[in-house]
């Protein structure tokens, strides 16, 4: 019970050290934590991110590369890996990351999401376009993407193909003309 409450201690100032900025003090905690549940939602991402704004991109590697061990089948981790290369300037590796992480995307729709989402947060508009094209042809008409798509091209200011991708989404329900 002490241990458990430790753990949440820990974490917590690791999460205040973090939101402060505080990247080296939050980083001593983070990989404390990390070494103990490496799967635990959130901490691997705050510990890369700590990492990273500490240019330490060795042990970015390094981590990334455990975690890719331990969840082989998560291509956001391959995004993960093409921003060690990319925080390297070594951009040919990046985009070789990139590319493997929407080649082994599968027919799920949440694994899509999440991978065009990584894309977008490190601001890839142009992978998380591709990632969403991909998942559609995946999914063989059980998810279009089409709401996704249409925020993406508002994004790249592709005001054509976005409201090409709206009207196809009012073609395959109807329903959603009584939302207007």
């Amino acid at each position: 019970m002490i241990v458990f409450a430790q753990h949440g201690n820990d974490q917590q100032l690791a999460d205040q050290y973090f939101y402060k900025g505080e990247f080296d003090k939050a980083l001593e905690l983070y990989e404390k934590l990390y070494d103990k549940n490496p799967l635990q939602p959130g901490l691997y991402n705050n510990y890369l991110r700590c990492l990273f704004e500490l240019k330490q991109t060795d042990r970015a590697e390094k981590v990334v590369r455990k975690q890719i061990k331990k969840v082989p089948s998560n291509p956001t981790l391959l995004i993960d890996l093409g921003q060690v290369y990319f925080r390297r300037n070594d951009f040919d590796g990046a985009k070789k990351q990139y590319e493997n992480a929407i080649k082994m995307l599968q027919p799920d729709q949440g694994i899509i999401v999440n991978t065009a989402n990584s894309f977008l947060m490190i601001q890839e508009t142009d992978y998380a376009l591709q990632t969403y094209l991909t998942g559609r042809k995946l999914m063989q008409g059980m998810y279009t993407f089409n709401f996704e798509l249409a925020e993406i091209y508002f994004r790249k200011q592709d005001y054509t193909q976005m409201l090409d991708e709206y009207l196809n989404a009012l073609e395959q329900n109807a329903g959603l003309l009584q939302l207007l």
